[in-house]
């Protein structure tokens, strides 16, 4: 799969912050949106990753992710748990402002490939755009 050693640190991270029944809930749903992440990529082949992160947001609320590609393409993968029914992923060219790609998700896992030229600096910024509870779990990834 995509990150599993990755998103064993992850997991292990997330039950050290909390234990208990909470734990074991937060695990359940970063798993998820890991899960999500790495079936969006089901089976196709990187050379690098630049990072996986994991975290959360309320519904409308938004993340941003500052990157510099390595590549002359770059991958940007997200998943998000079983109580998100929308992720949407804006990517801009940090130096010009410009946008390079937009995709709005109603559902719990999009791709976006795009060619910056390698070097580039940019910024993902994905936003909930729809979550069923107080806030979504969500994973992301670029690679290359």
């Amino acid at each position: 799969m995509l990150h599993r050693t990755l998103a064993a640190v992850l997991l292990c991270a997330a039950l050290a912050a909390a234990t208990g029944a909470r734990g074991q809930e937060l695990t359940s749903y970063i798993r998820h949106a890991l899960d999500r992440m790495e079936a969006e990529w089901a089976g196709r082949s990187y050379s690098r990753s630049y990072f996986v992160a994991q975290d959360n947001l309320r519904q409308g609320a938004a993340w941003t992710q500052n990157l510099t590609s390595a590549a002359a393409s770059v991958t940007l993968v997200a998943g998000c748990d079983q109580d998100c029914s929308g992720l949407s992923m804006t990517v801009f060219d940090r130096a010009s402002g410009r946008v390079l790609d937009q995709r709005r998700g109603y559902g719990q896992s999009m791709q976006m490939t795009i060619y910056p030229g390698a070097g580039r600096p940019l910024i993902a910024v994905l936003t909930m755009e729809g979550c069923a509870t107080e806030v979504c779990y969500f994973a992301f990834t670029a690679v290359h």
